[in-house]
């Protein structure tokens, strides 16, 4: 395995994610989406997650589109995958 895997593979043995339970039960914007998913994948190594990135998961379907621009709870779950998984597909 090349070194980046295993630094990568080493940061998520060690990760707390949190439990759907945990997470916000209304909708939110996508300033409070963005706020959400940072706050859980930062601490973790990830990249920040940003507008544009929401947006282009959305647009190639990645995960379903926002009700009236709020996103749900299945939303933050998605994001938080996405951006945990995305060093994997792309490196």
């Amino acid at each position: 395995m090349n070194e980046e895997y295993k630094r990568w593979q080493s940061q998520m043995a060690n990760i707390t994610l949190p439990k759907w339970d945990d997470l916000p039960k209304f909708d939110l914007y996508m300033d409070q989406l963005i706020a959400v998913v940072n706050e859980a994948v930062v601490p973790l190594g990830a990249d920040m997650v940003t507008k544009t990135m929401v947006n282009n998961y959305v647009k190639n379907k990645a995960t379903f589109a926002p009700v009236k621009k709020k996103y749900q709870t299945a939303h933050i779950a998605d994001i938080i995958i996405i951006s945990l998984l995305k060093p994997i597909f792309f490196n």
